[in-house]
């Protein structure tokens, strides 16, 4: 007598509901659920620009990408160049270039638009030379509350190298530095060009 092996399935026994088999209505309900490759549009692979969100955040919600390396790298390159600030009286003042720079930049997607965001702060390196006694005087300013959209509230703290000018002169050395409005004007400057870099990554 030929011996007939009985399945799982003529038994009774119920597969667990994860390896069933599902109905053509079943299947119609869910639709086709293939993993499909995420695409980079014409525009960004030609750009390098990422001009959204990732192509996952379809809801648009907040999203954040880290420039901070970015800006750390590219604020020296702002005072590359000596730059000479208005001569105050006999005074002339020389920015020799940015160190120590620190801070954070982000890129945050909200609800489809691009915010740039920053808060840096730096030292300028200076140099002051008095025309009649050609005497000079080295030292730094250190440049903080950088922040985007407040540019106003810049924060400057001014320190010497060496040898300080002599009391009679070291309110007035001082003022040709910090004093008006000559380095507030340059810093304004050197970050709209910052910023405009910034917008194009």
């Amino acid at each position: 007598m030929e011996e007939v092996k009985e399945s799982k399935e003529s038994k009774g026994v119920k597969l667990p509901y994860f390896h069933r088999t599902l109905s053509p209505e079943e299947m119609a309900l869910i639709g086709d659920i293939t993993p499909k490759a995420i695409t980079v549009t014409a525009d960004a692979a030609a750009t390098g620009k990422i001009a959204s969100g990732s192509a996952w955040n379809s809801a648009q919600t907040w999203e954040e990408r880290d420039c901070t390396k970015w800006a750390m790298e590219k604020l020296p390159t702002l005072f590359e160049n000596k730059e000479d600030l208005a001569k105050a009286n006999q005074f002339i003042v020389q920015i020799k270039r940015l160190s120590n720079s620190q801070g954070s930049a982000q890129i945050a997607h909200v609800r489809g638009k691009a915010r740039f965001i920053y808060e840096l702060s730096f030292d300028l390196e200076f140099s002051v030379t008095d025309e009649k006694t050609s005497k000079k005087y080295k030292g730094k300013v250190a440049v903080s509350d950088v922040i985007n959209d407040q540019l106003d509230d810049i924060e400057f703290a001014l320190s010497w190298t060496g040898a300080s000018p002599p009391n009679a002169e070291l309110s007035t050395v001082r003022n040709a530095v910090i004093g008006g409005n000559a380095l507030k004007k340059l810093i304004r400057t050197k970050i709209a060009i910052f910023e405009e870099d910034f917008r194009k990554l």
